[in-house]
């Protein structure tokens, strides 16, 4: 009986390991994808000061 519990137990751990491992993989490439578009993008124009409308 020891043994098929000690299977079910690491199959659980397992499913769990691997979710928590997508969920770090998402965040990580949601972050490198932010951080390269503000490196590439080209500054943002600033209006000069006498020019009114």
């Amino acid at each position: 009986m020891s043994k098929q519990y000690n299977k079910i137990i690491k199959q659980r751990r397992r499913k769990a390991y691997i979710k928590r491992k997508k969920k770090l993989e998402k965040l990580a490439a949601k972050t490198k994808k932010q951080s390269q578009a503000e490196q590439t993008a080209p500054p943002a124009e600033q209006p000069k000061s006498g020019a009114t409308a």
